[in-house]
């Protein structure tokens, strides 16, 4: 008697699922942000910012399947303790695709557009991309857009400098 009770428990709970209160919406990719470290990784031939380490206090990023890129980062800073002449950032997602070689490579898919990074390196983006049909091995960069470099905003690209990453998707 007891056994068929738990067995119908069990067959209720997995028919009709549980609530713990705190479960999150299932994306399509779900990561914590990292800030950049020391040395010069290049991702999908980006560079990252070679100024100096960053470092996060918290973050994190959601894409969702119908391509909605979340991302939440919170304590973005240079080591000492500021953003620097930072003033925008951007996310761009990142797959490994395959090219008429064979080989794989890393490729920068799609990007949102900038937000600004507040004094103290908060941030969020909230923006629907468009995705590949597969993305192998994804990782989210969080890209410099704008600085003020002492006479005003300008736009990194304005500078011919390829926008840096500063952090990324990882642990």
């Amino acid at each position: 008697m007891l056994k068929r009770a738990v067995v119908a428990l069990v067959g209720a709970l997995l028919l009709f699922g549980v609530s713990t209160g705190n479960a999150r919406a299932s994306g399509l990719f779900e990561s914590n942000i990292v800030g950049k470290q020391v040395g010069n990784q290049e991702i999908a031939g980006i560079s990252p910012d070679a100024a100096a380490p960053w470092v996060v206090a918290g973050g994190e990023v959601e894409i969702s399947e119908n391509g909605k890129l979340e991302l939440h980062v919170g304590g973005l800073l240079l080591l000492d303790g500021t953003i620097g002449p930072v003033l925008t950032v951007f996310a761009s997602l990142v797959c490994q695709q395959t090219v008429l070689t064979g080989a794989p490579t890393n490729e920068v898919v799609a990007s949102t557009l900038d937000v600004p990074l507040s004094a103290a390196g908060d941030a969020e983006i909230d923006e629907v991309i468009t995705l590949p049909s597969s993305c192998v091995a994804p990782i989210v960069l969080i890209r410099i857009r704008m600085l003020d470099i002492g006479f005003g905003p300008v736009d990194i690209e304005d500078l011919g400098l390829p926008p840096p990453w500063i952090a990324a998707s990882g642990f």
